[in-house]
């Protein structure tokens, strides 16, 4: 039995790091004249922010607004990423009765599914500008009571942090 074991450092190097783990699923994965790294650095300066496995744009706004409508309802640290589940879980049938249902995370898995959509795109809301945050998911989620605390409540929700 073989393990990885990395440490965590930031969300970029999480986000490639399961990239490579997909790849050992895929029995038919070669790069023999080894420019997989020459199409990743193109990838990467085209289409900045998105990878091979994003199905749709669609994502970049609703996994936003699924944590901003959490946020104003104030859900804890501890049972933000479980609600944040829930949420995302709830949209697979929303989406999947909607016209534009092609490429839609969890169709077949549904509230199996291993990998949520704000996992997929954390990285790409980051580096369009969408999520001011810095860190990783489980950092947002482990901030969020601190972030209640300093927040006034008689101020409207802006939707942006650092």
């Amino acid at each position: 039995m073989s393990e990885f074991v990395w440490l965590d450092y930031s969300e970029k190097e999480r986000r490639k790091m399961l990239e490579v783990v997909d790849l050992f699923k895929e029995h038919d994965t070669r790069d023999e004249l080894g420019i997989g790294s020459v199409r990743d650095s193109f990838a990467d300066q085209l289409f900045p922010g998105t990878s091979t496995i994003m199905t749709r744009a669609k994502y970049f706004l609703l996994v936003p607004w699924t944590y901003q409508r959490l946020e104003k309802q104030k859900i804890s640290s501890a049972q933000f990423a479980a609600r944040a589940r829930r949420a995302e879980t709830d949209l697979i049938e929303i989406i999947a009765g909607s016209e534009d249902n092609e490429g839609n995370i969890g169709k077949y898995a549904k509230t199996a599914l291993k990998r949520l959509p704000s996992s997929v795109y954390w990285q790409g809301l980051h580096v369009w500008g969408i999520r001011n945050f810095l860190g990783a998911q489980a950092q947002y989620y482990r901030s969020l009571d601190q972030y209640y605390l300093r927040y006034d409540t008689r101020r409207p929700f802006s939707g942006t942090r650092r």
